[in-house]
């Protein structure tokens, strides 16, 4: 074979191999509807939010949605949203606001941000459609226990037949992803909180079915735990994602957790945006954690040890403890 040729086909490998471990780290890259590390990566358009996140705004759940319409209810309201090329959106049967500009991208319906504040002003204007019932003041029982302080659902990123990225060591992310998911759920439990996990063991989970379980309990907050990974060896640090569209409540949960891990980790890589789809999807304040860096030696061998991993779990319980109850 020619030398040439042969420099060729070296070259060629060596670009499918970059390409590859690009498409398998955790940071977002570009495109739409890429999977990697974090999960399903949707790229809507700029100004937009989710139907869920919508719903969180409005104080509803999402009851049923497809491509082409959505519906919201509380106790005492429906909200409608049909998808473009009518584009409207409906409160107990009445279109409020203007018409065109919610797309569906990638299965979920986004809608400009702009509605949100006219769709909150004719919620708090409009009558409720059942008549509410007044309670009968009961008196305190010594004996009933403490309400919970909250509802946390954590999840532990990939699992079963999805691991994740692979350290340098050949460690799977999903195995570092679930002891400090289990810990911090030991940490809150303790506390007094309501945790579910989306994952307890090693199996697979629906990026779409961890948001649900998130909105099916109603949770004050969703944290979903991964570990990053980058051809560039040299990165490092820890990175607190929420979605581009995100309202302020999960702002301040990011903040809280950048603060919190700050402690512990050696570099931050700060707060930034990205439309995971399980954030996208929920109705609660939610954050995605990339604990460090898989792909960097040094914190490859903090993120296989069980004592830091347990340090993790303890920043991430104390800065969802701080977080909680300040919604409450």
């Amino acid at each position: 074979m020619p030398v040439s040729d042969a420099a060729n086909r070296i070259a060629v490998a060596c670009l499918a191999v970059m390409l590859g471990a690009m498409l398998c780290g955790c940071k977002p890259p570009e495109g739409d509807n890429i999977h990697h590390g974090g999960g399903a990566v949707v790229r809507p358009p700029a100004g937009t939010l989710s139907i869920y996140q919508l719903a969180g705004r409005l104080n509803m759940h999402v009851v049923r949605t497809s491509a082409g319409s959505a519906t919201l209810r509380n106790t005492s309201h429906a909200v409608v949203v049909f998808a473009d090329p009518n584009g409207q959106v409906h409160l107990d049967g009445r279109v409020v606001g203007s018409t065109g500009g919610i797309t569906c991208v990638g299965g979920i319906l986004f809608v400009s941000a702009a509605r949100v504040e006219p769709l909150q002003q004719a919620l708090a204007r409009a009558p409720d459609l059942k008549p509410t019932r007044r309670r009968k003041r009961q008196r305190p029982d010594p004996h009933r226990r403490a309400k919970p302080r909250g509802v946390i659902v954590l999840d532990a990123g990939h699992g079963g037949r999805d691991p994740g990225c692979t350290s340098v060591y050949g460690l799977a992310e999903k195995a570092v992803n679930l002891p400090v998911v289990t810990e911090t759920a030991r940490r809150l439990r303790a506390r007094g909180y309501t945790v579910v996990l989306t994952r307890s063991d090693d199996r697979f989970v629906e990026l779409n079915e961890r948001a649900a379980i998130a909105n099916r309990h109603n949770a004050d907050l969703f944290v979903s735990v991964h570990a990053d990974w980058a051809p560039n060896a040299s990165a490092q640090g820890y990175t607190v994602y929420i979605a581009k569209g995100a309202g302020e409540a999960s702002s301040t949960a990011a903040e809280v957790f950048d603060r919190h891990l700050g402690r512990i980790a050696a570099h931050s890589r700060g707060v930034r945006y990205a439309d995971f789809r399980v954030l996208v999807r929920t109705t609660c304040p939610a954050a995605l954690i990339e604990l460090g860096y898989m792909s960097n030696a040094a914190e490859a061998r903090q993120l296989a040890d069980r004592a830091y991993q347990r340090r993790l779990a303890a920043a991430i319980a104390e800065g969802a403890d701080a977080f909680v109850p300040s919604r409450r």
